[in-house]
């Protein structure tokens, strides 16, 4: 065989390897231009398994309704003198549901849906902070952050944690478990767990936020960097056990990362965003990345952001701002809005297998003010949705049948809970 007869062989294998493992990643892409997320269809085609779960929001809650696609089942018979705060928690049961006190509050108010009891426990003054603070980073009325703080071990079992602060000082840490009791109703502290650590400083940066993983083996590090101009924040991890930093995104000017609080399973991957800034129209837009902890030294990996773009043959932007990319329950999916370069009307609804990297996008909206605000996965993974209080509207995609819709809420429907088996 000649060499040119060798080569020609060689590119032609990998051409076919190459479109092989395209073909193997099953993708989906669908739209309906008429839909209309405030036009809300009366029910799903088929009741999904579960139920979501909402409240009223009043100082004494009398209603919390749950829908499963075809039906909705309000409960009224409940205690009034309930303060609600700015968010509540509901157990993985759809049992028990928590009211975040208000800043000039010191208890954590607990309801149990089935009997309409009420309890309450008294918090620390850290405790209170870490659930009430204005200053952290991002706001506190972000219930994506606020998740990270207070979350369910299980459907008895929660714990308040505190894994950041925006300063250069040791950090002072704790992770409080609290117990719940049935009967009679109330709420029991377990262990405490307090961390005192210290941290590199950033040189360069006028300004600095900190945030551990939840195993506390990787701190991340933001700092805004005076030395570049317009899009100015650094993104680095740091090994907790070493203090070594094992990997450093620098901004240039021109671009610059954001380091999301979503982890993979098992700590494997940090999912980052990249803002890039146009100085010819002005605008900056986003697209998410991940940093890649399974090699050494970790590296920033482009591979999901690929596949979709290979998927809508061309540029695709993240939309950002009030949405936040939102994990399935276990962890195997990811969920975020898009909308294709140049495109600014047409929002679509992403969820991106992390494991075979099956994607499922259909478009929800026209609306160029779409607000994702509240997102959630089904118990089984097969819906993805979001709950945007702007609008007051629920939109749910079934990732299997790659369709969309849009339920009816009432006047009372004003707190998104969850998704409960």
């Amino acid at each position: 065989m000649s060499l040119f007869q060798h080569l020609s062989l060689m590119t032609l294998l990998i051409c076919m390897i190459t479109t092989h493992s395209h073909a193997q990643i099953s993708s989906r892409l669908t739209c309906d231009p008429t839909f209309d997320p405030l036009a809300t269809q009366g029910y799903l085609e088929k009741p999904f398994a579960g139920h979501i779960v909402f409240s009223d929001i009043s100082d004494a809650p009398t209603q919390i309704a749950f829908l499963n696609g075809r039906e909705r089942i309000e409960q009224s018979e409940l205690r009034s003198g309930m303060l609600m705060g700015y968010y509540a928690s509901l157990s993985p049961d759809g049992r028990y549901m928590f009211n975040f006190p208000s800043s000039e509050q010191n208890t954590l108010t607990i309801l149990d849906i089935t009997t309409g009891e009420t309890a309450t426990i008294p918090l620390h003054e850290d405790e209170v902070t870490a659930l009430t603070e204005l200053n952290s980073y991002p706001p506190a009325n972000n219930p994506f952050f606020i998740h990270q703080r207070l979350e369910w071990v299980s459907s008895t079992e929660f714990v308040i944690r505190r894994l950041d602060l925006e300063v250069n000082q040791p950090i002072f840490l704790f992770k409080q478990s609290f117990n719940v009791i049935s009967a009679p109703l109330s709420v029991i502290r377990g262990n405490r767990v307090d961390f005192v650590l210290d941290q590199p400083h950033l040189d360069g940066s006028s300004d600095m936020y900190n945030f551990y993983s939840p195993t506390m083996k990787y701190l991340v590090q933001m700092g805004l960097m005076e030395q570049v101009d317009p899009l100015v924040r650094l993104a680095r991890v740091v090994d907790t056990q070493t203090q070594e930093v094992i990997i450093t995104l620098p901004p240039t000017g021109e671009s610059d990362f954001f380091a999301t609080y979503l982890w993979s399973k098992n700590e494997n991957s940090l999912f980052v965003t990249k803002n890039t800034f146009d100085s010819v129209i002005e605008i900056t837009s986003a697209v998410l990345y991940q940093i890649d902890f399974t090699v050494s030294p970790p590296q920033l990996t482009t591979q999901m952001w690929d596949d979709i773009e290979r998927l809508f043959g061309g540029d695709v932007d993240l939309i950002t701002g009030d949405f936040m990319p939102t994990l399935s329950t276990n962890g195997d999916k990811i969920a975020f809005k898009v909308r294709k370069a140049g495109e600014y009307r047409t929002y679509y609804l992403i969820s991106y297998d992390l494991d075979t990297r099956e994607i499922t996008a259909v478009c929800d909206s026209q609306f160029s003010s779409s607000s994702f605000i509240q997102t959630f996965w089904s118990p089984d993974e097969q819906y993805v949705g979001y709950y945007d209080n702007t609008r007051h509207v629920l939109v749910v995609m079934d990732t299997h049948e790659a369709a969309i819709y849009s339920l009816p809420l009432s006047e009372n429907d004003q707190q998104f809970l969850g998704w409960i088996p």
